[in-house]
């Protein structure tokens, strides 16, 4: 009987020159493959056979997969998959897509930071009420001191990116790991404190864990002057909103850029919306319609299968109990 695959994802229907190698490998090593995609109840019978599932499957689908041993997720973050619970068994393997995201998140939290240091938010706000408007004073990234809390795929990105526009980059990680040549230092996350004091732009890159809740909060915020500017590209819940809308709309920072919030989505009436100096993007900085993150998500997963099939240790395995 062949080994199932159970394919949540439309990325090979996009990226078609990777369909021949997929069918390749799978045909290679005795897979059958099933869509996944737009099942109704009637035919969720079929994720039960699953031996493995590739893409982004909800967490009730995942409990009926009782034949499951490698879940692919296609996302970077898994927090909502990190449950033993919604597995059957205790040995289901749960990989993720690290080093598909960097690129995209990276630019994306550049062109944040550039918009608020160049005060663009405030002229395209004159040009929809046909203002001509003032100089408005600017900043540069050249000569800033910013620190990347997180330096996984997506922070190392972003570090790099921002160091060669000429910042002068802290980056801050958990893990003793060598410093790349281009940040100027690297604390670990204990360190945390000193990193934030005297930063001009403070990014976070960090997954939701516990020690992440609120790592940013109304004392932290307090070590950081009226210039500084917060981003969030990892997990909104790694902020205490409360105390950043009261430091936005107080002028104790000078601007957030949140790709993230919690909850999300962001309820209408919540003050967030509304304060000053900061731009909202509704969780898309990764999004999958850039090419790059659609082949690299695949080239991920299709690495990662050669090695499952030839029963050799997968790639990107992420630890249940620490979140990523």
């Amino acid at each position: 009987m062949k080994r199932v695959i159970g394919i949540v994802s439309d990325l090979f229907d996009k990226e078609l020159e990777y369909r021949d190698k997929f069918n390749f490998i799978t045909e290679r090593h005795g897979f059958e493959i099933i869509s996944l995609n737009n099942i109704d109840k009637d035919e969720m019978n079929r994720i039960e056979d699953c031996e493995v599932i590739f893409g982004a499957v909800s967490p009730e689908m995942l409990k009926k997969a009782v034949s499951l041993k490698w879940f692919a997720c296609s996302f970077a973050g898994v927090d909502k998959y990190v449950n033993d619970e919604l597995y059957a068994s205790d040995n289901v393997i749960l990989t993720n897509s690290s080093g598909a995201y960097g690129v995209t998140i990276a630019e994306s939290m550049i062109a944040g930071i550039l918009v608020l240091l160049r005060g663009f938010d405030r002229h395209l706000e004159n040009q929809k009420k046909q203002i001509w408007g003032q100089q408005i004073p600017v900043r540069s990234i050249y000569g800033s001191k910013i620190t990347v809390i997180g330096m996984g795929d997506i922070g190392s990105c972003f570090a790099e990116r921002a160091a060669a526009l000429g910042a002068e980059v802290t980056g801050v990680r958990r893990g003793d790991m060598p410093k790349p040549e281009y940040i100027a230092r690297q604390l670990n996350s204990s360190q945390l404190d000193d990193a934030l004091c005297g930063a001009d732009i403070v990014v976070l890159c960090v997954p939701a864990t516990n020690e992440t809740v609120h790592m940013i909060d109304s004392r932290r915020i307090g070590l950081m002057n009226s210039q500084t500017i917060i981003v969030n590209t990892g997990r909104g819940s790694a902020i205490d909103q409360d105390a950043l809308v009261s430091a936005l709309n107080e002028d104790r920072i000078s601007g957030a850029f949140l790709d993230v919030t919690d909850p999300e989505p962001l309820p209408p009436s919540h003050p967030l919306w509304r304060s000053k100096n900061c731009i909202i993007t509704p969780h898309v900085s990764g999004n999958t319609t850039l090419e790059l993150t659609c082949r690299r998500i695949i080239e991920v997963f299709l690495e990662n299968l050669v090695l499952y099939a030839e029963n050799k240790p997968l790639l990107h395995v992420v630890n249940k109990i620490l979140g990523y």
